[in-house]
């Protein structure tokens, strides 16, 4: 419900920016536009290796997580590959959430 309501703030231009801490990108299926959304800690749509940055085609990563239970590897270096999500530890701003500006928030919470 959170999803459809920031969606239509956006349809009514009054939506500046959505930042979302959540992966499971919910707000880009709701039809957020991407230039009004920041995913601090990323989401599955896109993944890529660690070692190299090489982009990985994301269905195959999910197979080979989900179906195969073993370790993506880069078919341009070999290196371990994994969705494009933040996790615990990592820097956000070596993913790009954080980029040195700050705007004024109003925090909306879908936790009942």
């Amino acid at each position: 419900m959170t999803h459809s309501f920031l969606k239509l703030l956006s349809d009514k231009g009054l939506l500046l920016r959505n930042y979302s801490q959540n992966i499971d990108g919910l707000e880009h299926l709701a039809g957020i536009p991407e230039e009004e959304l920041v995913e601090c800690h990323g989401h599955f749509r896109s993944s890529s290796c660690i070692e190299c940055g090489a982009q990985a085609d994301p269905d195959r990563v999910k197979n080979t997580i989900v179906k195969k239970g073993s370790v993506p590897k880069c078919e341009n270096c070999g290196g371990n590959v994994k969705p494009d999500i933040v996790f615990f530890g990592e820097s956000l701003v070596r993913h790009g959430c954080y980029n040195g500006q700050y705007e004024l928030c109003c925090a909306v919470s879908s936790v009942f």
